[in-house]
């Protein structure tokens, strides 16, 4: 199971989904969860910069990639 989440790592909403599914959804619990999140940073006043910060769709693919 993959979570996104635009919100930081640290107290996100993706957190509180991932342990609702490992805690009420034992089947979903034995396989493996990740969440892609925003990087524990400022968010840069530039668009060009902030334009790569949220996560984006090749971070997902790389994450689902990944736990395949």
């Amino acid at each position: 199971m993959v979570v996104v989440d635009e919100d930081y790592d640290l107290c996100s909403f993706s957190d509180e989904i991932a342990a609702f599914a490992a805690e009420k959804r034992p089947p979903l619990s034995q396989s493996a969860t990740s969440h892609v999140v925003t990087p524990n940073f400022p968010i840069p006043y530039s668009p060009v910069l902030e334009r790569h910060v949220p996560p984006s769709k090749e971070n997902v693919r790389a994450i689902y990639g990944f736990l395949g």
